[in-house]
């Protein structure tokens, strides 16, 4: 079982690499959820909302779902 070291660092297993897309020089994002710590490629959690479920990446930012429709629906309307 992977531990934290001294100086804060893990060694994040291979197989778990690999199904996250994360390769050395990866730069990567850290929150904390309901207790725990989630890690992920940077830049792919919602820019607004900071929700971890993107359903678009537009200019290397992510947008869930649910801002998208919010978006959608103040097209051509004011504010």
């Amino acid at each position: 079982m992977p531990q934290v070291d001294r100086l804060g660092r893990v060694v994040i297993p291979a197989t778990i690499r690999h199904q996250a897309g994360l390769v050395p020089g990866t730069p990567v994002d850290f929150d904390v959820a309901e207790g725990a710590v989630v890690l992920r490629p940077a830049g792919t959690a919602c820019v607004f909302c900071g929700a971890p479920a993107v359903a678009k990446i537009h200019r290397g930012k992510g947008v869930c779902e649910g801002c998208l429709r919010e978006l959608r629906g103040r097209r051509g309307g004011g504010t």
